[in-house]
């Protein structure tokens, strides 16, 4: 009897470690929320667009965008690939979602502007004078 349940309980666990932790491909993915920042440089100004559905950024960039534009303090730092993602058309690459993030500081090696990325993907990017504009719903 008492081997009875010991092979049960072995079986048991083959079987319970054998299941996968794997999203269903029927699922759906978190929805992307769409945002456009904007960059100052000298005397032009560009806009790109980039998206997330992290939990976390988005409830940073809530709090973000309820501080007035003059005084917010973050700038984007991520990965950017190659294509526009869909979303960023008037550049051939986009930063990749869910791999950025805003914060305040940023190594000087990926400060940058929007032009200077175009063929250089995939690559790091920190444009310290770029700004969380506003969410757009594309």
């Amino acid at each position: 009897m008492k081997r009875t349940i010991v092979i049960i309980l072995l079986l048991s666990s083959v079987f319970l470690l054998s299941c996968d932790n794997k999203k269903d491909e029927n699922e759906p993915e978190e929805k992307l929320r769409y945002f456009e920042f904007t960059v100052l440089e000298l005397d032009e100004s560009y806009n790109f667009y980039a998206a997330s559905s992290d939990i976390e950024l988005l409830n940073n960039i809530d709090v973000e965008l309820s501080i007035p534009f003059k005084d917010r303090a973050h700038h984007i730092n991520g990965m950017v690939d190659s294509g526009n993602g869909g979303y960023n058309k008037d550049f051939d690459w986009h930063f990749i979602p869910n791999q950025w993030e805003l914060t305040q500081v940023s190594i000087e090696l990926c400060d940058g502007y929007p032009a200077n990325l175009e063929g250089r993907t995939p690559y790091n990017s920190c444009p310290w004078t770029s700004k969380l504009l506003e969410e757009v719903f594309l």
